[in-house]
């Protein structure tokens, strides 16, 4: 059977389009995954591993409860963010759909300065909100702090 040589061509384009269209789509959003532990690596006692995450929109972060009692929530997230409050020892993910500063804690642990941070894209859209964060107790400020730094 002989090909057609219009038939050839118009295939021959279509699976050309198709290529091009596969190479110019967007990569697949990622997912970090944060534990929640009692005890860190750096010997520090009620610390997400890691505390400070860069993400882009669309990125899912998961909570781990590596150890039991802890519990995520958000204390601060940008304008149009979902907010979140996890129940004790609940894995829980958690999908960035807006850019800027998402402050994190573990619900019972948070006097002891078990806090992180979540960077979407850029802080620039709510920084204000986490330079205006004012927190008790030295070593939650000693903690929040360092995550500040990393912005």
């Amino acid at each position: 059977m002989r090909s057609h040589p219009v038939k050839d061509v118009a295939m021959k384009t279509l699976i050309l389009a198709a290529t091009l269209a596969l190479a110019a789509a967007p990569a697949l959003a990622a997912e970090h995954v944060v534990r929640m532990l009692n005890s860190g690596g750096n010997g520090e006692r009620m610390v997400f591993e890691p505390s400070f995450v860069q993400a882009k929109s669309g990125d899912t972060v998961v909570f781990q409860p590596a150890d039991n009692g802890h519990a995520s929530a958000s204390v601060i997230v940008p304008s149009g963010a979902d907010t979140w409050d996890a129940g004790l020892n609940e894995e829980t993910r958690v999908t960035l759909t807006q850019p800027g500063v998402y402050l994190f804690k573990s619900r019972p642990h948070f006097a002891l300065g078990m806090i992180g941070m979540i960077v979407v894209d850029s802080p620039a859209a709510n920084r204000e909100s986490i330079d205006g964060f004012k927190p008790r107790g030295s070593l939650m400020r000693a903690r929040f702090e360092a995550l500040k730094g990393q912005l």
